[in-house]
């Protein structure tokens, strides 16, 4: 059911008779008031303001009337002018497990943290406070200590509760106090963290008693901007703030429940790992672990601790030296990312890649064509692969370069992955490749694709040229030695 009203008084008569009612979303307006009519609601259990939510203050009885309510879920995230909460406010929703106050600024993280007071001792399953800061970050600021500081003061009602998941994503908080987390029976009841999108620089002290979290499952600490304000009105990114490389080794501490770790973009706006050894502790069910686009220069580093990791993203980082038992340290990984890695071209062209990638006997998805296909292709058969990040010229047209790669082949061999599906040329490399196709040429194209794009929708262009001819899945090609076969179309006329 929805309803929408301007006025602060609800006509609650009109609701006494809804008994059998679980679910409202509602319009909201100054400092509402659910009047006694909202009591009879006996079965209500999800509770919501609309598009339309005029809140600017919610006080400790705007809620009185829902006491005898199972409310489990209560959305306040379209309410973007409040500007009051009272501590208790939420003390009659007895039931609530899931408290989702998303882009409430410019309410504020510390007025929100401080409002569950009424709270204290409760278990619930999720608390969401993403986008509720008040301000930017000012580079001023940082260099005066001003900025936001997650702080144990903050988090003391929190703390009291057993939380299973903890959203506070984009808030601006570039210091988090190491002891904000860490009390009873919050410590050991949360098992879901998401902190990205923050401006996190200060001190790391904190990451040294992940561990004390004990029940903590995934950990998510990516894409820390860096974007300030730097006072004027103009927003500038940290190059105002010291840059960092790292050198030797670093060594991260994780709890030991932790299965999957984000860290994607965490050596982004100055900051990076070269030649930095990474080792990872306590990750014994650590599957899955995301350090794209973290400014790793790996030179003579390695990474240690990862035995168990099955997932892992390396993208966006820079692997052009590289030591060749560098993947030794990932002896289970199924899927592994190398997206613009910059891998050097003579490495890749010659047999020291075998001793690279020979380690990874268990990986089902390697999203990077240079490894089987380029060492059948272009080392053993001396033929060209045409692969974007190595020979896509900087500016130019994607759509232009991929006509040009084409029309410039003898035949075309479409090799299709999971990120080929995700690519918005992924289309549009179809049909020219079928364009491409003429009388004289009928078998121009040809498919190579792995067994695992089978688990996505796939467009239907490429679903109609799966069920032709001159289709091959590249692991068919492995187990069954049928690469001659393969290479015998690809150089046939017709």
């Amino acid at each position: 059911m929805k309803m929408r009203f301007t006025s602060l008084t609800y006509p609650d008569a009109t609701f006494a008779d809804l008994h059998h009612l679980e679910s409202l979303i509602i319009d909201g307006a100054g400092e509402p008031v659910f009047g006694p009519g909202f009591a009879q609601m006996r079965r209500l259990k999800s509770l919501s303001f609309g598009s339309q939510c005029l809140i600017r203050r919610l006080g400790k009885n705007s809620f009185v009337n829902f006491r005898e309510a199972p409310v489990r879920d209560l959305s306040l995230s379209a309410c973007s002018i409040l500007i009051f909460l009272d501590a208790n406010v939420f003390f009659p929703l007895h039931k609530l497990k899931f408290l989702l106050a998303r882009e409430t600024a410019p309410f504020g993280l510390d007025e929100s943290l401080l409002s569950l007071k009424g709270l204290s001792g409760r278990n619930m399953t999720e608390i969401d406070f993403s986008l509720v800061r008040t301000y930017p970050v000012s580079v001023q600021g940082v260099m005066k200590n001003q900025s936001l500081v997650l702080t144990s003061e903050m988090t003391r009602y929190l703390k009291t509760m057993c939380v299973e998941r903890l959203i506070l994503r984009n808030n601006y908080i570039v210091v988090i106090e190491s002891s904000v987390l860490l009390q009873e029976p919050f410590q050991s009841c949360i098992k879901y963290i998401d902190i990205s999108y923050n401006s996190i620089k200060g001190d790391p002290s904190w990451l040294f008693r992940l561990p004390e979290l004990v029940n903590l499952a995934v950990l998510d600490v990516s894409n820390q901007a860096y974007i300030l304000d730097a006072g004027d009105g103009q927003y500038q990114h940290s190059k105002d703030i010291p840059k960092l490389t790292f050198f030797g080794n670093m060594t991260l501490f994780l709890p030991p429940s932790l299965e999957k770790l984000l860290l994607s973009g965490s050596g982004a706006h100055g900051r990076s790992l070269e030649g930095t050894n990474m080792c990872f502790l306590g990750g014994n069910n650590l599957w899955y672990l995301d350090l794209s686009y973290s400014a790793i220069i790996t030179k003579t580093s390695r990474v240690f601790g990862l035995e168990h990791v099955k997932y892992l993203d390396f993208s966006g980082n820079f692997f052009k030296k590289i030591p060749l038992t560098f993947f030794q340290s990932f002896p289970i990984v199924m899927t592994l990312y190398l997206k613009n890695v910059h891998f050097d071209t003579d490495l890749m062209s010659n047999m020291s890649s075998q001793t690279l990638f020979s380690p990874l006997k268990n990986v089902h998805l390697l999203d990077w064509v240079c490894t089987t296909f380029l060492q059948k292709v272009e080392v053993q058969r001396g033929l060209r692969l045409c692969i974007p990040d190595r020979d896509f010229d900087v500016g130019v047209c994607a759509a232009e370069e991929i006509i040009n790669c084409i029309h410039n082949s003898w035949k075309t061999v479409l090799y299709v992955t999971e990120t080929f599906l995700q690519d918005e040329m992924c289309s549009f490399t179809l049909s020219s490749g079928v364009y491409a196709c003429n009388n004289n040429m009928p078998k121009r194209l040809m498919l190579l694709y792995s067994d695992t794009i089978l688990h996505h929708p796939l467009p239907p262009l490429l679903t109609q040229l799966l069920d032709g001819a001159n289709v091959f899945v590249l692991e068919e090609l492995e187990e069954k030695r049928a690469w001659q076969q393969f290479f015998e179309l690809v150089l046939k006329w017709i």
